[in-house]
């Protein structure tokens, strides 16, 4: 053999492999019946009109999951999907379990519930082509489904036909014995069980009631015990069950008047018109027509699996009646259930006439008859109508009716002949056909009209309510009508009644609201019904399908008829949602006879009406969540709830709670539970506290609120806040009020109450209402009203705006309104309609111009923003007057301070104990009883206490002392005026200190009050007050009696020493008023008022700008407001917002400056049960230019929607980036904090992984438009964790610009991170069960990488886990291997990737001391114990002596901070103890406190590096005082109170906490702890006082690191003594002082361990700098169950995909051994057949040993061998086949010896999938589940390079060797025959391996492809090139072997480096030796592997070492041998 190039070379035959790949078919229909051992989708209807309701009352699409196999099925987990690109679409939830038979239903309606009644995400399709699939829980095996189903029909099913049906069966027929009771005493609920006694009571056979004739069974009439008595009636009914596990389905079918609830055994079951709780003595929620009562309703009853018991049970049902006065009363139930199939088949797939949901499908399949067409649509006519019934299947009957019922087979029959209609009538038709099941019912109604209804004509819509002869009532009180919409003529604007309607529906209707139900016109509560009298959503005038509407009438008030519209559209466009309106011409014709329009009540015409929405929860109206009576824990029950601020509906008992009384709106009363009611009521009680507090915003979004008072303040609504009043709250939300509702009585109606568009009183007290007055308390919220009023004058409250809509809706109903009036006898005031309009018009904008002046003004500039050269000059000015300023910021912060109020101390002069004197005047008696003018002779007034009034009913009687009812003089129907003198006593000392008084008022309903004659206070009075005036508006009674404080500072100086006399004159609304009260409290003190600070600047004179500035400025006016009692708002002192952007060398965003670079829509899965994966969401954003630019103006509209004007990046330097997220602390948790400073914002809405339009633009035009997507020329792995990256900035809005990111996570406000910065290094290969865990990493590159700050983690949602130490060296091409003792030092016996954060599992209650103490121990800190140990600084404040030390405590000398001094304050500071770095941190004294009055005491945590050793006042006194609020820079103060009660308070940063109450006793020595504990960047911090708890891990947002401690008192103007002993500081975590810091190249990271599960995992490497800061590489890779001793490893397969599967052998520190095979492997599969044939698997044990089938798992197909499954001997095959295993026995023939088993439910993928078989094994971790490790996966496709022809033409995949890698396509070939050879393992014929690189024609021709031949004459052959992995065909590929000399020892080594092809069949290399080139020798066991360097591209490097030094063998030669 001639070398070549010293290469030998002998050439064996080499094979080449080809790979297969399935689809998942979904197949449907099969030829016969057959067995099947899966779930599956059993039926499903896409098209429910009638078939099943949902619990919501609606028919939404259904889907029946069944299960046909013998035992039950776990389907937890599985997904249900109508998208065959998105298999995970919808989860069913956990505990799922399908028994043997039993079968599930699921809606399909889009509503996503996964809690009781389970809805999907999604909706079924009618149209033909839909699809349907059961996924299995891997989310991507299809256990059954349907593809391309046909058309679908009106509530016709679809599904497999069902043999082997189970039996119905009737376990509780009529008439059963039972035992009954009328309950004459609460005998609570045991009755319920199936063990209570009942044997004392009569028996009776069902039904039980009376008035129902033969209804009512033997000895069953109860109407003696009930009639006038009891509204209850308990039935017990026993029945027996063998089997309850043969039970399938459990129907309830009841006949019942009104109502009941059942119960099997105890357990609820059904109910209608139950309370939640019924009592002994409850009545039913409604009605249930008598009509309806006979009829049989069904309830399908979950059978749980303790529901039933074997043998004896009991069904109780508690019978209710509507009153005990009705008339009659029935309960009859039966009992049916069906049993479990025997030997349940499937058959084809097809339609089903009747849907059996829950039941059978049977055999019976066909479509229905088809649906009625009418010849003459329904519409309005005269004379008559010739109408034509016809049906396109020819031999159906047409039968119909005309009295509104269903047509049933023995209606009348259509003959053929034409159907004269000459009145009003509606035809309901139905085709009936031999065979078929009825066609659907078609409808359409015919409208009689008279002449003149058919004269009339309108330009808006007509709405017509034809009742024709009357109909149903439905359940609801609303009675049968057909409703009529008519439109105008697109072409002429006009509306016609004699012609088609554009919308017709039966329907219900009944007269709505309480006061205007006695109105001369009526309003109307509408619904739209189906052909079953149930709701049914329609869309009149284009608005959101609903099926509940309102006709609107309120001209009773609104003569303008546009009240209620008008501020619905402008709440619409305030942001605030409203109801929909549309104005409509009504007729309503009762009388059955022709339809006439008049203007006489006697005709039908009903006037013009606003139809609109109705309140309802709805995503297109209030959208909150749906509440299901099962939710009953956080954070389900947070949400959602609306609720109304109204008078109760009959019946109903509301809700108490947050001191009003409530209504439900949803859920309905009758439907919320008793822990919904709690929790919300806990709910609000606690918002009502907070909205004193300040910590409102945790409770409420302040801006709806808002906006919810501006609406009703701008109309002046007397209803409002009290009536007619809406507020709501989404889950896990915050209380929202809204939608507004109800203004026909405001904007000066005829109400009279709003007449005064210059005033802020109407008929509410709109500032002091309840809640609203404790809001208005706080500044922070009224500088937020004044900002929004301004805000909304600027945009939609504009005048113009205003008179617009006004103008519009005047010129829409000017016509309508003239026939309005004509037909009712309210008529417009002002001289006419246009009058009435122009006055509404006139009222609004002087009103608007009112409110703007009743607020200090905003300033103006003489330049608006834009941009400007650097020294333009900015001036200021505004409305100075009266003391007011200028202050303004330049960067864009608000320049407004506020004061901060401390009540230092206080006093009340009259108490609702003083005594008081009352008189109801007769006349006049002047103004000397007011004070002021003492004496004044009051001993013939009433005598009494504090408190005066009357009640006729009892809700003010705690309040009244002084009772001005008879035998007192008598108030009511006497005056509305009542006089009180309330005398009392002040010393002058007291009035010298106070500056601080406040009158405490309890109303009803209004009040003037006098302090010696001089008024300090009203509320609800009128401008001139007389002795006998009224209030001028009502006070709600749940709000009188709440004290409602009214400040009174200013009068101070009215009190004089001694005696003083508080006068109050009292208001009442009317003198026929039910009830009145007048109680009040006098409260002065002393208040120290610190003015605080601003970070604004005052305007002095012109601004000169030198760059970029952001104006925020206001004007001040220190006068503030006015008092609230006079209904005057008393804002803050500070008007609106002035904000303008100035740029300086800055220019705007624009599509020339700004891009968006990087998109992150599809993000990896780090969620988990509180963060969703889209909350990873970001969008990154670049300045290209090379100008500073503004964000200003720019805001994403489309997509997402985030506006940067209101971001906290505003300006962006060249080449500076900027990102918006979708949630802020879900970023934070993955890429950290060090991005903070790049991030704007959160956007609204999230993105779509599907792609979608995303629009950025700037104020006038669009900066770009992106249509992203997931295909097409989008990259395609820009998906699951992979960002999309802009690389092309020249065409950004095209997909082939982009590109994915490199990795995962992306690379957010970072540029993406180059090989070059962070090279490749990969996680290479990774062992989780064996002696030890290990992860490998491999270095790719030429040059070693130092990895030290690098973090590993198994989970990539907690990114850094476990940081490489420093200076970890990874050679070039070499590998570095973690051992589990470097990541998880101390490893948990049971490994878990998500380790339970308890760090001690020990439960010994009892352990020993600890043998292994923390090696970083507790550090305790003497600071003090006055002994002379330990070191402290004290300094006094105020004007107190310093404290001093003092002898004589318990343990020595103690530290008299306080000493019974007066206005004293002293500081007790200890120096720094290094505390930097603390984990724990407890401050611990002993305090003794006497003489309790002062202030208090407090201690700070002060921050060193901000403040060094400077005294800060950061302890703390009194509530607000300036030593608590440690008002400094990350430092944190807790004060405890003693004056006024003893209270807590946390502060930090300046933002103080809540009050905790203490317990202090006096004169003890007590213990006082205060310990923090870190969290992050944040802290938790909790105190104790004498052992008990004051408040427990309070929130901090931050915490000083190295801090020192602070300790001060102050007594505040009262004596207290305070001595404080024995001062600790604990931490832990932090370096011990004597230990000196380390070097800086001491590694002193902190680890974070973790530990690698056997049962799957992930492993991902995360680049960093040494520092630990990621730089945005992300490498690693997922895997499932691993098996002993084998690990998982990177493997690139021959046409370059790269897979992480478990590896034949362990391999670290060398390339990874190749994928394992075995024992069990595919050899054949069948995934795509043709024609006749079927799908199979074969599978082959290739290990030596047998290997047992039972439990094995085939994934993909859903395929498990069951427990009797025999075991494989070495060589044998066994067939896995989808049909019938004797079917395909018989039909294929495979050797008698190969096993067959099947059918399986799943199907291979026509288009490639993965395909494992899995094999169970024995789990590490005692009791749990067997491990399932892959030992074999194929992912084959149906592309080239896999063979083609097995997609479809018949040919199966053949394996070439079985222990190739299963997922190459080189491994396999198509099979030579259709069909294959299942059962035969056939010996492959070998491939040519150069088919690989030439043409058929090129394989012929030797010269060129032949294996020694040079097709690139680059000097290598063929065969070598492609051995040694280059290309044959390309020169420059060419990398041959090469040999070098090496140093080692003092000795020169030979070593051999080349270059392989991984993965090679059928070659062999040799190393060998020759001295002559002559005689060549076998030198391999010469030779060591020195590496083996995986390339990644398919090929490994590979170095050799000759064992035996050079020395003088210096003629030594080397070749490398191929055979």
């Amino acid at each position: 053999m001639k070398p070549s190039n010293s290469l030998g070379c002998l050439v064996a035959r080499c094979l080449q492999t080809f790979l297969l790949v399935t689809a998942a078919a979904l197949i449907f229909g099969v030829s016969s019946p057959r067995a099947i051992a899966a779930p599956v989708l059993v039926e499903f209807m896409a098209s429910n009109d009638s078939s099943l309701y949902d619990e919501d009352g609606q028919s939404s699409d259904w889907i029946e999951i069944f299960n046909p196999d013998p035992t039950s099925a776990d389907i937890s987990g599985w997904f249900l999907t109508n998208d065959p690109t998105e298999s995970d679409k919808w989860e069913l939830p956990a505990g799922i379990v399908l028994p043997s038979g039993g079968s599930l239903i699921v809606f399909a309606s889009n509503k996503d519930r996964d809690v009781g009644e389970l809805h999907t995400n999604f909706k079924l399709s009618k149209e033909p082509g839909g699809y349907l699939a059961l996924i299995e829980g891997d989310g991507q095996t299809v256990a059954n489904g349907y593809i391309d189903y046909p058309e679908q029909f009106d509530d016709i099913s679809y599904g497999l036909a069902q043999t082997g049906s189970g039996s119905d069966i009737t376990i509780i027929p009529e008439n059963s014995i039972s035992r009954i009771l009328v309950p004459t005493s609460d005998i609570g609920t045991s009755w319920h069980d199936r063990l209570f006694d009942d044997s004392s009571w009569p028996s009776a056979n069902t039904g039980i009631g009376y008035d129902y004739g033969n209804l009512i069974g033997s000895n069953g009439d109860v109407q003696s015990q009930t009639d006038d008595i009891n509204g209850s009636v308990y039935v017990r009914i026993p029945f027996t069950i063998d089997s309850p596990e043969s039970l399938t389905s459990l129907t309830l079918r009841m006949k019942y008047d009104d109502g009941f609830a059942a119960y099997i055994n105890g357990t609820r079951v059904a109910s209608v018109g139950a309370p939640e709780s019924p009592q002994w003595n409850s009545v039913a929620t409604a009605d249930h027509p008598d009509s309806a009562a006979v009829v049989f309703e069904d309830f399908n009853i979950p059978i749980g699996p303790n529901l039933l018991e074997t043998g004896g049970n009991i069904l109780a049902i508690h019978g209710l009646n509507r009153s005990t006065g009705s008339s009659d009363l029935l309960v009859l139930p039966r009992l049916d259930a069906t049993t479990a199939a025997t030997n349940p088949g499937l058959g084809e797939a097809g339609y089903f006439q009747n849907s059996t949901p829950a039941t059978s499908n049977g055999t019976n399949q066909g479509l229905p008859a088809g649906a009625v067409t009418f010849s003459v649509p329904g519409r309005g006519f005269t004379n008559s109508v010739s109408l034509e019934l016809s049906v396109a299947s020819p031999n159906a009957d047409i039968r119909y009716t005309t009295n509104g019922n269903v047509p049933t087979a023995s209606s009348t029959r259509y003959t053929g002949n034409p159907i004269t209609i000459t009145s009003s009538q509606i035809i309901r038709a139905r085709a009936y056909s031999n065979g078929l099941a009825p066609g659907p019912v078609s409808e359409e109604g015919y409208i009689e009209l008279s002449s003149s209804a058919e004269s009339f004509s309108s330009d808006i819509p007509v709405v017509i309510m034809e009742r024709f002869s009357g109909g149903p009532t439905a359940s609801n009180g609303k009675a049968y009508v057909f409703f009529a919409f008519f439109e105008p003529d697109p072409a002429t604007g006009i509306t016609r009644l004699n012609k088609p309607y554009s919308l017709g529906t039966r329907g219900g209707y009944k007269t709505r609201g309480s006061s205007s139900s006695g109105f001369e016109k009526k309003a109307y509560s509408i619904e739209a019904w189906n052909e079953n009298n149930r709701n049914k959503d329609i869309s009149p005038f284009g608005m959101p399908e609903e099926s509940d509407w309102i006709l609107n009438a309120r001209s009773q008030f609104d003569r303008s008829l546009m009240r209620n519209a008008f501020i619905y559209n402008l709440s619409n466009q305030t942001g605030r949602y409203a109801m929909r309106t549309r104005f409509v011409e009504l007729f309503l014709n009762t009388n059955g006879g022709s339809l006439s329009y008049g203007t006489r009540s006697s005709a039908d015409y009903d006037g013009v009406y606003t139809f609109m929405e109705k309140i309802s929860r709805d995503k297109e109206r209030v959208d909150v969540e749906r509440l299901p009576d099962s939710v009953s824990s956080e954070p389900g029950i947070t949400g959602g709830y609306i609720m109304k601020i109204d008078r109760l509906d009959p019946g109903d008992g509301g809700l108490s709670a947050g001191g009003r009384s409530l209504g439900w709106v949803y859920p309905k009363e009758e439907d919320v539970t008793s822990a919904q009611a709690t929790w919300l009521r806990n709910h609000l009680n606690d918002m009502t506290s907070s909205l004193s507090s300040g910590n409102y915003e945790e409770y409420i979004d302040p801006l709806a609120w808002v906006d919810h008072h501006l609406l009703n303040v701008l109309a002046l609504n007397a209803d409002a806040l009290r009536l007619s009043t809406y507020f709501h709250k989404k889950r896990s939300g915050k209380v929202e009020f809204g939608p507004i509702w109800d203004f026909d009585r405001s904007m000066d109606s005829t109400d009279s109450r709003d007449d005064n568009p210059r005033s802020w009183s109407g008929g509410t007290n709109y500032f002091t209402y309840a809640w609203w007055n404790q809001l208005f308390g706080n500044e922070e919220f009224w500088q937020l009203y004044i900002d929004r009023y301004f805000e909304l004058r600027k945009d939609v409250w504009t005048n113009e705006n205003v008179q617009k809509i006004i103008a519009d809706y005047a010129a829409e109903l000017n016509q309508a309104q003239v026939r309005n009036f004509q037909r009712f006898s309210s008529q417009p005031r002002f001289g006419g309609y246009a009058g009435e309009v122009e006055h509404l018009r006139d009222w609004l904008t002087t009103r608007l111009n009112w409110m703007d002046g009743q607020f200090v003004p905003e300033p103006t500039a003489n330049l608006n923003g834009g941009t400007f050269p650097a020294g333009t000059t900015l001036s200021l000015s505004g409305n100075l007057s009266n003391g007011r300023s200028i202050w303004y910021t330049l960067n864009g912060t608000d320049p407004r301070f506020t004061s901060d109020t401390t009540i230092l101390d206080t006093k009340t002069l009259v108490d609702i104990t003083a005594p008081a004197k009352a008189l109801v005047p007769t006349s006049n008696i002047g103004t000397g009883w007011r004070g002021g003018n003492e004496p004044f002779d009051d001993s013939n007034w009433i005598g009494g206490t504090n408190g005066v009034g009357f009640d006729s009913a009892s809700t003010y009687n705690p309040y009244i002392n002084i009772n001005l009812e008879a035998p007192n003089p008598v108030m009511s129907g006497v005056n509305t005026s009542a006089y009180v003198r309330i005398p009392f006593n002040v010393a002058a000392g007291d009035i010298a200190k106070f500056n601080y008084l406040t009158l405490q008022m309890r109303y009803d309903d209004g009040f003037v009050a006098f302090l010696n004659g001089t008024r300090i206070a009203s509320g609800n009075a009128p401008g001139s007050l007389n002795w006998n005036s009224s209030a001028s508006q009502n006070n709600d009674d749940g709000i009188a009696v709440t004290f409602i404080d009214f400040g009174a500072d200013a009068f101070v100086n009215a009190l004089k020493p001694g005696e003083n006399i508080l006068a109050i004159h009292g208001l009442n609304g009317s003198s026929t008023s039910s009830d009145f009260l007048i109680q009040a409290r006098l409260v002065a003190g002393e208040k120290q008022v610190d003015p605080g600070e601003s970070g604004g600047i005052e305007y002095t004179g012109p601004i000169t700008l030198t760059e970029t500035a952001r104006l925020f400025a206001r004007i001040s006016d220190p006068r503030g407001g006015s008092n609230p009692g006079s209904g005057v708002p008393v804002g803050t002192g500070w008007g609106a917002p002035l904000k303008l952007e100035y740029l300086v060398d800055e220019v705007p965003a624009d599509s020339t400056n700004l891009v968006i670079r990087e998109i992150m829509f599809d993000p990896y899965d780090l969620g988990n049960s509180l963060d969703e994966d889209s909350n990873f969401e970001f969008i990154e954003l670049e300045n290209i230019s090379e100008t500073k630019i503004s964000l200003s103006d720019a805001s994403f509209t489309r997509g997402v929607t985030f506006d940067f004007s209101s971001g906290s990046v505003r300006s962006l330097s060249p080449g500076g980036k900027v990102l918006v997220v979708n949630d802020l602390s879900a970023f934070q948790k993955i890429y950290g904090g060090g991005r903070n400073n790049l991030i704007a914002g959160e956007f609204g809405g999230s993105l779509n992984n599907d792609g979608e339009l995303l629009e950025l633009r700037g104020e006038d035009s669009l900066i770009q438009s992106i249509n992203f997507a997931s295909s097409g020329t989008w990259p395609t792995r820009a998906d699951n964790g992979r960002s999309l990256v802009l690389v092309d900035l020249n065409a950004p809005s095209n997909g082939a610009s982009w590109t994915a990111s490199r990795s995962l996570l992306g690379s957010p406000g970072k540029s993406e991170p180059s090989t070059i910065k962070v090279p490749n290094i990969y996680v290479n290969e990774v062992i989780t069960n064996g002696a030890a865990d290990a992860i490998e990493i491999f270095n790719p590159n030429g040059t070693s990488i130092d990895l030290g700050g690098w973090w590993l983690t198994d989970d990539l949602g907690k990114p850094e886990k476990f940081r490489i130490p420093n200076d970890s060296i990874i050679p070039p091409n070499g590998f570095l291997v973690f051992n589990e003792s470097d990541f998880n030092p101390d490893p948990d016996p049971d490994p878990d990737p998500d380790p339970d954060p308890d760090p001690d599992p020990d439960p010994d209650p009892d352990p020993d001391p600890d043998p292994d103490p923390d090696p970083d121990p507790d550090v305790v800190t003497l600071l003090a114990d006055f002994d002379g140990n330990g070191s402290f600084t004290d300094q006094a404040f105020k004007s107190a002596p310093i404290g001093s030390v003092v002898a004589g405590g318990p343990t020595g000398s103690f530290y008299r901070l306080l000493n019974s001094v007066g206005d004293a304050g002293n500081h007790l500071a200890f120096p720094a103890t290094r505390t930097a770095g603390w984990k724990t941190v407890t401050l611990s004294m002993d305090i003794r406190a006497n003489n309790i009055q002062a202030d208090g005491f407090g201690v700070g945590f002060v921050d060193v590096p901000t403040h060094g050793n400077d005294l800060v006042r950061s302890g703390a006194g009194g509530r607000r005082g300036e030593e608590e609020r440690a008002a400094y820079s990350n430092s944190v103060g807790v004060g405890f109170r003693t004056f006024n009660g003893t209270n807590a308070t946390v502060n930090y940063d300046g933002v103080e906490s809540a009050d905790a109450v203490y317990n202090l006793p006096a004169g003890e020595w007590i213990p006082v702890e205060v310990s923090m504990t870190r969290s992050g960047d944040s802290a938790n911090i909790s105190a104790s006082v004498n052992g008990e708890s004051v408040f427990n891990d309070f929130a901090l947002a931050g915490a000083p690191d190295d801090f020192r401690i602070q300790i001060a008192g102050r007594t505040g103007g009262a004596a207290m003594d305070l001595d404080i002993d024995n001062v600790n500081l604990t931490t832990s975590q932090v370096p011990k002082p004597d230990v000196d810091p380390p070097e800086p190249d001491e590694d002193t990271t902190e680890k974070t361990s973790f530990g690698l599960s056997s049962g799957g995992e992930e492993v991902f490497l995360l680049s960093a700098t040494p520092s630990g800061e990621r730089t945005d590489y992300v490498h690693g890779f997922t895997f499932g169950d691993s098996a002993a001793g084998f690990s998982f490893g990177r493997h690139v397969n021959s046409i370059g995909k790269i897979s992480y599967p478990p590896l034949e052998a362990i391999s670290f520190n060398a390339s990874n051994d190749s994928p394992r095979a075995g024992p069990l492997v595919i050899t054949e599969m069948m995934y795509h057949p043709a024609n006749g044939s079927v799908e199979f698997i074969e599978i082959q044990n290739i290990s030596g040993s047998r290997v047992p089938l039972a439990g094995v798992q085939i994934a993909g197909i859903g395929f498990v061998f069951g427990p009797t499954a025999p075991e494989l001997i070495p060589g044998e095959v066994v067939l896995v086949v989808e049909n019938d295993p004797a079917t395909f026995r018989s039909t294929f023939n495979p050797p008698a010896s190969v096993g067959v088993f099947g059918p399986y439910s799943g199907r291979l993928s026509n288009g490639g999938e993965k395909v494992s078989l899995k094999l169970p094994e024995a789990n590490p971790i005692a009791l749990e589940p067997d491990l399932m490790p892959a030992v074999d996966i194929t992912e084959y496709n149906d592309s080239s390079p896999w063979p083609t022809s097995p997609d479809g033409t018949g040919t199966t995949l053949v394996r070439i060797l079985p222990a190739l890698y299963g997922s190459d396509p080189n491994s396999w070939l198509a099979s030579l025959n259709p069909g294959g050879t299942p059962g035969v393992v056939n010996s492959v014929p070998p491939i040519d391996w150069r088919a690989n690189y030439f043409s058929e024609a090129e394989l012929l021709d030797a010269t060129i492809s032949g294996s020694l031949a040079d097709a690139d004459f680059d000097g290598v052959s063929n065969l070598l090139e492609h051995v040694f992995g280059t290309d044959p065909r390309d020169a420059s590929s060419i990398d041959l072997p090469s040999v070098a000399m090496v140093s080692d020892g003092g000795e020169l080594y030979a070593e051999l480096s080349y270059r392989l092809r991984q993965g090679l069949i059928g070659f062999r290399l040799r190393i060998e030796a020759s001295s002559d080139l002559a005689e060549w020798k076998n030198a391999d066991g010469t030779f060591t592997i020195q590496s083996n360097v995986d390339n990644g591209d398919g090929s490994s490097n590979i170095t050799v070492r000759d064992e035996n030094a050079v020395g003088a063998q210096l003629g030594r030669y080397f070749r490398i041998r191929v055979n």
